[in-house]
């Protein structure tokens, strides 16, 4: 009896552990912006070279948790003038089981401030496409917001759920994601969003030293900073 007792802890052990598996997936981020032709800033130049850059953007998950970090660049640029737009979100915990996120705000008060959420969705169009990425079978979606047209490619991998922006699909990845900004159409330019999974393995990750002990909300965050702002605005 204590042997049927001992096997079936073993199995039970090994399922536990199969479970908790985190796996590491590396997204490749570029964008293709062109101004719209009645956009004469002076600026063009510059806000051009800083759109084109291309990122690269990390996903921790396992069966419960996500964390979404962007992977920082060395500027080489020589214009002089200093501008930073990077792709969003640049940190983000997901929290699949409570329905929660947590993203790091700027600095308000000379600290980070997070900023709990929930998670987002989209609701999805298929469109019957399909194809392969790093030997995973994708499914093409597409989806619209007043400002953007999405095109997702979204795969099964073990039942969990990893994707490198705010929209997360349940137990489900994202290989491909195209994003195109309306607005810049409306205003005669272009403005292109690319994501490619390029890589994915098994690694351990240790999700708890992320979880934030303090936050706030989103609206309770615009009003600390609407507050901030005008303190700094009074002249002393």
């Amino acid at each position: 009896m204590n042997k049927v007792y001992f096997i079936a802890f073993i199995i039970l052990a090994n399922f536990s552990f199969a479970q908790e598996k985190t796996y590491r997936f590396l997204y490749d981020f570029h964008q293709v912006y062109e101004p719209g032709k009645n956009n004469n800033s002076k600026y063009n130049t510059t806000i051009k070279e800083e759109l084109n850059k291309s990122y690269e953007i990390e996903v921790f998950s396992n069966d419960n948790l996500s964390f979404i970090k962007l992977i920082d660049i060395i500027s080489n640029s020589q214009t002089g003038m200093f501008m930073n737009i990077k792709p969003e979100p640049n940190w983000l915990l997901i929290d699949n089981i409570q329905n929660l996120t947590y993203e790091k705000g700027n600095n308000v008060n000379q600290k980070f401030i997070y900023l709990q959420d929930s998670i987002q969705t989209i609701k999805l169009n298929s469109t019957g496409n399909k194809k392969t990425i790093l030997g995973i079978i994708g499914e093409e979606y597409k989806a619209e917001t007043d400002e953007y047209s999405y095109s997702f490619w979204l795969a099964d991998f073990h039942q969990i759920s990893v994707s490198p922006i705010y929209f997360q699909f349940k137990n489900l990845i994202v290989l491909e994601l195209r994003i195109i900004s309306k607005l810049a159409i409306e205003n005669g330019g272009k403005r292109e969003m690319h994501y490619l999974l390029k890589d994915k393995k098994e690694e351990k990750f240790n999700f708890k030293k992320l979880t934030p002990k303090k936050f706030t909300t989103k609206s309770d965050y615009k009003k600390m900073l609407e507050t901030q702002s005008e303190t700094e605005g009074v002249e002393k």
